[in-house]
């Protein structure tokens, strides 16, 4: 039996404004990335990467194309197939989007409960651990406001690993840490698509990202090439 790739992109088109205004991101893209693949997403300011990534999450509607995540067409879905597929996936993006009035194990606790796979009394030991995996094991009861930059961003990091996704969405998720915490950050993601078969989507940071070792995240790695993005 055909087992059907998790990310399945064809024809797809995307604009943003309306009239004179009207400008075109994304051109008849096609792609299909396999089970446990780390894709790395590539491509100048501008060029549609981010907006990719938000149409491949369910996070903004299909104009143009055929967009098949996990199983589910995403063009023309409704709420609640977009929000059963939202549910599978792991989300990083360049800004923490914390929520200021819970601790950082609280708000890891939050992405657990999220994925609805995990038993009551495993959330927080899962959220711990991987606090501590991402060296917050002693901020994990301090609120965003007490945590610095690079320190939230790792919180957010264990709040979309946690959860064991299906799939994982990073947009730039090492722009703010330092070398060895980005290492730490990359090993972990191909450790969970080593063990857990998950797919992921990421756009790297353009400098620091590329300085570490390719076998340190991926034994392989498919670029998505910058012809395919206009």
């Amino acid at each position: 039996m055909t087992v059907t790739a998790p990310i399945v992109v064809h024809g797809l088109n995307h604009a943003f404004g309306k009239g004179a205004l009207r400008k075109q991101i994304l051109f008849d893209i096609g792609t299909e990335i396999p089970q446990a693949e780390i894709v790395i997403v590539t491509g100048p300011s501008g060029s549609g990467k981010t907006t990719l990534l938000t149409l491949v999450g369910a996070l903004r509607s299909t104009q143009e194309g055929s967009v098949q995540v996990l199983g589910q067409e995403l063009c023309g879905a409704k709420p609640a197939i977009l929000e059963k597929v939202r549910k599978q996936i792991g989300f990083i993006f360049q800004q923490h989007n914390l929520l200021n009035a819970l601790t950082a194990l609280q708000n890891v606790e939050l992405g657990a409960r999220v994925r609805g796979k995990f038993r009551h009394s495993e959330i927080t030991e899962r959220a711990r651990q991987i606090l501590q995996a991402v060296d917050l094991g002693e901020r994990m009861n301090h609120h965003p406001e007490q945590l610095s930059g690079g320190q939230r961003q790792r919180v957010a990091i264990a709040r979309a690993l946690v959860g064991e996704p299906a799939m994982l969405l990073a947009d730039e998720p090492t722009a703010s840490l330092d070398k060895q915490s980005g290492r730490e950050v990359v090993e972990r993601m191909q450790s969970l698509a080593r063990e857990h078969g998950t797919t992921i989507l990421l756009l790297p940071m353009t400098t620091a990202f590329w300085t570490l070792p390719t076998a340190s995240f991926t034994s392989k790695m498919d670029v998505f090439q910058r012809s395919q993005i206009q």
